[in-house]
């Protein structure tokens, strides 16, 4: 299995900096969705990055949890909202092993982040996904390409 590794947000400056502070276009419908179907537990999956959407979601109302692998991530968007005046619940964490207790969220947003790792991390990586999230709940996922217009 491949070993997970932490992405450097350090390098991430100028221009592209902006890119890591917008939430993501579906956001906002999961948001409408999961407030109308009274979804209150989310986990922000793997990806704190600079906290776009872990703000987002915390400024909407939910009970918001997030981690990374990236000590960095974790300290600035614990910087983030503590400037937007809102509580989050954040870890640096490993996607392979979740620092989370079984079914203990309504709700998972994982976008782009469990590619990063080969067949046996992914089956492992689900397996921690289904353990966290509650029986009959929802997790958006989508998995990255290098060949996306996203990516590029």
């Amino acid at each position: 299995m491949v070993k997970s590794k932490a992405w450097n947000w350090d390098i991430v400056e100028g221009s592209h900096k902006n890119y890591w502070l917008e939430p993501a276009v579906e956001s906002y419908y999961l948001i409408d969705r999961w407030l109308s179907r009274r979804k209150k537990d989310f986990l922000i999956w793997g990806a704190c990055g600079l906290g776009r959407h872990t703000i987002q979601f915390a400024k909407a109302g939910f009970s918001t949890s997030g981690f990374d692998l990236s000590e960095t991530s974790v300290s600035r968007t614990e910087e983030y909202a503590k400037k937007s005046g809102v509580e989050v619940d954040l870890k640096v964490g490993d996607m392979l092993n979740l620092p989370y207790k079984n079914q203990g969220f309504d709700c998972i947003y994982c976008r782009n982040v469990i590619s990063h790792t080969d067949t046996n991390g992914m089956k492992k990586i689900v397996s921690e996904l289904k353990r966290v999230l509650r029986k009959d709940e929802e997790c958006y996922l989508t998995l990255g390409s290098k060949e996306s217009w996203g990516f590029r």
